[in-house]
């Protein structure tokens, strides 16, 4: 995958480097930034491994793109990922925002907004898709209002701490999206 860097407002998505391990293994041992993750707020990614991660991803033959979430005054915030890459086709899509004291403030749904367009305009993609916890009510409602749609409740997906819990699959098609910010005013 090529090298890039997208803007917005208030930030920037730039292709994950391995010197964003410090950051990236701080949010993934704080177990509330973990809490609809897999990891599910109970266990804690070895620093060896957060390495190995971003080693992988930040080379020019990765299949994935991982991006860093990055505010204008250099402080990274987060990260997202497009994974599961169909060429023209379909990915899974991912965000997570690291930094607790970003959360609520609007910095997600434009990160998102950058990753989308890369998924769109520059991967070509026809439509891009996520899994997420049901009870997650933040991710369901922004992802939401970015035009994801609902295709699959799965019941009793995962356990947490002995509770089953649901995991909503959303898609979110070129088409909609294109409806949806046909007019805002394109970024690079």
């Amino acid at each position: 995958m090529k090298d890039l860097t997208r803007t917005g407002q208030r930030l920037r998505i730039r292709r994950s480097r391995p010197d964003d391990a410090d950051a990236t293994f701080r949010w993934f041992a704080d177990p509330l930034v973990t809490e609809f993750l897999p990891l599910a707020g109970e266990r804690i990614l070895p620093m060896e491994n957060v390495i190995a991660f971003l080693a992988q991803v930040s080379r020019d033959d990765e299949p994935r793109l991982n991006v860093a979430i990055e505010l204008y005054d250099g402080r990274l915030i987060g990260t997202a990922s497009l994974r599961e890459i169909v060429p023209e086709e379909s990915a899974e899509i991912s965000i997570v925002l690291g930094e607790r004291d970003a959360w609520g403030q609007g910095y997600g749904r434009e990160a998102m907004q950058l990753v989308l367009r890369e998924a769109f305009d520059e991967l070509k993609l026809k439509s891009v898709w996520l899994i997420v916890r049901e009870e997650n009510t933040r991710g369901v409602r922004l992802f939401s209002e970015l035009g994801f749609v609902l295709e699959e409740t799965m019941h009793a997906a995962v356990v947490i701490r002995d509770v089953p819990r649901a995991k909503l699959r959303m898609r979110l098609s070129a088409e909609a999206w294109r409806l949806r910010t046909s007019n805002l005013p394109a970024r690079a």
